[in-house]
């Protein structure tokens, strides 16, 4: 999933107010990939998915198994067409 794509179905994100990441900071899934969603994927990148902060892995894109991860079945993901 990069810039661009969907979560089909996205509103809340990861329960009730988003996927939790460190110091009670939210991922929320909104559907609308921005630059403050993309700093929250690469926070997610760097804390729940161990990749080093300057590695090319934390960029904020995410692919079909990081979006497995972070998205776990409650969504359906499309790639972007």
């Amino acid at each position: 999933m990069q810039r661009g794509d969907s979560a089909q179905g996205a509103g809340t994100g990861g329960g009730r107010g988003g996927i939790p990441l460190k110091e009670d900071r939210k991922l929320r899934i909104t559907g609308d990939y921005r630059l403050e969603t993309m700093a929250g994927v690469i926070e997610w990148q760097i804390q729940k998915d161990d990749y080093d902060p300057d590695s090319a892995e934390a960029d904020g894109n995410i692919g079909p198994k990081q979006a497995r991860k972070l998205f776990g079945r409650k969504y359906k993901v499309k790639a972007h067409s």
